[in-house]
């Protein structure tokens, strides 16, 4: 392009539009080309296009073998999975979703799918989840208890007291579960205005 510029404005100076087109020919007949790079490396050149792709990318399927979980565990575990799942959403105040369980799960055994755990693992994965189970179930349990409750209200009225913010309570409680009472509440409304109160402390 460099020498075509040249050439331009050589003959822009002569004025001479016939000798320009004499000398492009001149150009092309000995096989000089002149190109231009658009996109992803393509060439322009000669009026011709030069497409220039970029290798494939080659996906490595693994399927799972005499050696893995059958289909029958894998669904055992997936059934844990949910379950932990429904727990946290209950239990929790910020609980995992699907993807966040199943990542731990993926991180704790090493693998990318869990339809690759070995046979080795299913034992090991089966009471890890049933673990995880058992500390949220604990939880729910406790929750469910009326001293539980009890612990809440007395925080919450005792702090509620001092900080001399009882009109905030009534107006928390009225938007945020449209109650009056907090006897009213769920116990995750009721955990949801405890941790609002502590905050404010």
């Amino acid at each position: 392009m460099d020498n075509d510029n040249k050439i331009v404005e050589e003959l822009l100076k002569n004025n001479n539009v016939l000798s320009f087109e004499k000398m492009l020919k001149q150009k092309r007949a000995s096989g000089e080309r002149s190109g231009t790079t658009i996109g992803n490396g393509n060439i322009i050149a000669g009026g011709s296009i030069s497409i220039n792709q970029p290798p494939a990318i080659q996906q490595i399927m693994v399927t799972p073998g005499e050696q893995h979980i059958t289909d029958a565990q894998a669904y055992e575990i997936k059934e844990l999975v949910r379950q932990i799942v429904v727990l946290e959403a209950h239990v929790k105040e910020k609980p995992r979703g699907y993807a966040a369980v199943w990542a731990s799960f993926k991180r704790k055994f090493k693998c990318t799918k869990y339809q690759l755990l070995t046979q080795e693992q299913f034992d090991p994965a089966i009471s890890y989840l049933r673990q995880t189970i058992g500390r949220l179930s604990r939880s729910v349990k406790a929750k469910q208890s009326p001293e539980w409750r009890k612990r809440k209200y007395s925080f919450i009225h005792t702090n509620v007291k001092k900080l001399g913010i009882e009109q905030e309570r009534k107006d928390y409680m009225a938007i945020n579960f449209g109650a009056e009472s907090m006897k009213e509440l769920s116990d995750r409304e009721l955990e949801q205005l405890y941790n609002w109160v502590a905050k404010l402390k």
